[in-house]
């Protein structure tokens, strides 16, 4: 069988890049929500100053955030863990089964840690009140960081 010189030419394909447009928009909104919600822990807060603090390099990926603000005109200040502000009793609650999900079996300890940002205005009995739930019977956790900035601001 012969074929004619029609059936040996390739033909012209051409290519729709509709559903290609669509997957790249569809990956850049993914990827704005996932960077989004990387930064759900942090809270503008200014931090003390510290000389002798070392640099966050290799954050752990399991520790807790807790911010502590702190508003100059009511005099108040707020616990903020993913951006839900907590009384220190709901805090408690919320780092119970945290901790439990990590527990040491010989020391009984959470390995969990938890990171402490508080306000350079806050009181610092607010810190306390924060590592006292850290130190409850129930909860212990014991890897308590404070943060703060350098000297020249950086935090």
């Amino acid at each position: 069988m012969k074929l004619s010189k029609a059936d040996s030419e390739p033909e012209e394909m051409e290519v729709d890049m509709t559903p290609m447009i669509d997957v790249t928009f569809l990956l850049i909104v993914f990827f704005m929500i996932v960077v989004d919600l990387t930064q759900q822990d942090l809270v503008l807060l200014q931090l003390p100053k510290s000389e002798m603090g070392e640099q966050d390099k290799n954050p752990e990926k399991n520790r807790v955030t807790v911010n502590v603000t702190f508003d100059p005109e009511s005099l108040q200040s707020e616990i903020i863990v993913k951006r839900q502000t907590m009384t220190l009793d709901e805090l408690k609650d919320h780092l119970y089964p945290i901790a439990q999900s990590k527990k040491n079996k010989k020391t009984k300890f959470s390995e969990i840690p938890i990171l402490i940002r508080c306000d350079k205005e806050a009181p610092f009995r607010k810190v306390q009140e924060i590592m006292q739930v850290c130190a409850n019977k129930d909860v212990q956790i014991y890897k308590v960081l404070l943060a703060a900035s350098d000297i020249s601001g950086k935090n």
